[in-house]
């Protein structure tokens, strides 16, 4: 059986990938044109992560990789190449994506919801026996802002706080559309915010808490004209007792795959990854008031920014304060059923995200 994935020197995408390779003797990762060599940063990774040298020695013979585009017809392929590539498919795990919370970026739908329709096109090619993973994420729920998400098909009804959340959106609609004309099977795997305290290393792709650490650090400390320091704030338009959302990447990657290892999904099948209780907004606050230094508080409420220094952090966090704003939870029935949940009682909390943030 072919194994294929998308996005695979991503920061989800490589920990997925070491784990295909306990389960699989080879794999095929789809490359974009003029991105960096792929192998050394998968060795890279391997190596820090301790793989043993013996099996870093064979990773070029398990490893193809081949150059291509989910945003183009065939993925810019020769018709030729692109049959060839989808000739035994048993597998396709889709995580590439522009994770990009720019609320004011539209050219996320052409990169996300575009590049679903060619991979969908890949997997029609492929043939019946062909199986989709799809990396979703939890934000398919958008501005809702309380109750519990059905790990069933959404609406969309509440609107979106940025054209990231809505293209996952519509690519879970192309999935279900697709699965159900075509007879076919998929499973979606809504994600949490993935992060990792495991130690860093140069190169890395970085996690949410860190981007927003690392943006956050952008603001100066004091806005232009203003007495008011940053070393004090109320995040605009959040709320007290918002959950965020929070779970180990490397045991997202290892449900993600063992799930499939111990069912096979009928149609389009959504699998809901995520802690059961979340963490309170105000211990992400806490860490990060702390990592940006110099005494700095953050505090939780609604309403607009009221001061400068609080209009250029929400500029700076613009995609991050929705995170901040809900306090949702998620059903996670699969995942109980096989035994692959998180405890409700292992909470994420200030040591833990200090540490992804070392």
């Amino acid at each position: 059986m072919t194994v294929l994935i998308t996005g695979g020197t991503g920061f989800l995408g490589l920990h997925l990938v070491r784990e295909l390779l306990t389960r699989h003797r080879s794999l095929i990762l789809l490359v974009r044109p003029g991105s960096p060599p792929a192998l050394p940063r998968i060795h890279r990774f391997l190596a820090h992560g301790g793989t043993p040298e013996s099996e870093l020695r064979m990773l070029e013979s398990r490893l193809e990789f081949v150059t291509a585009d989910v945003t183009l017809p065939r993925l810019g392929l020769d018709e030729t190449a692109f049959h060839r590539l989808a000739d035994g498919i048993g597998m396709l795990w889709h995580c590439a994506a522009d994770i990009s919370l720019n609320p004011a970026d539209p050219g996320v739908h052409t990169r996300n919801t575009g590049g679903m329709r060619r991979i969908l096109e890949l997997l029609e090619a492929a043939g019946p026996g062909a199986l989709l993973g799809h990396a979703s994420t939890l934000a398919v729920a958008g501005a809702r802002r309380d109750g519990r998400v059905p790990e069933a098909p959404l609406d969309g009804a509440s609107g979106f706080n940025s054209p990231y959340e809505e293209s996952k959106f519509l690519c879970e609609l192309l999935i279900q559309d697709w699965c159900a004309r075509h007879g076919r099977a998929a499973a979606v795997f809504r994600l949490p915010a993935l992060i990792t305290a495991a130690p860093s290393y140069p190169g890395r792709p970085a996690h949410p808490l860190a981007i927003a650490a690392a943006l956050g650090r952008t603001v100066p400390p004091a806005a232009p004209g203003s007495p008011v320091s940053v070393a004090r704030l109320r995040l605009p338009d959040t709320h007290e007792d918002a959950l965020v959302n929070f779970l180990p990447v490397e045991h997202v990657a290892h449900v993600m795959t063992e799930t499939l290892e111990r069912e096979h999904p009928s149609r389009a099948r959504v699998y809901q990854i995520a802690h059961p209780r979340g963490t309170p907004g105000t211990t992400v606050t806490r860490v990060l008031a702390r990592h940006l230094g110099g005494g700095t508080a953050l505090t939780l409420g609604p309403g607009p920014a009221t001061t400068p220094a609080e209009q250029l952090l929400q500029r700076a966090w613009a995609g991050f304060l929705p995170l901040l704003a809900t306090t949702r939870r998620y059903e996670i029935t699969r995942l109980t059923a096989l035994g692959l949940a998180w405890p409700a009682d292992d909470l994420l909390g200030e040591a833990y995200l200090t540490a992804s943030l070392a």
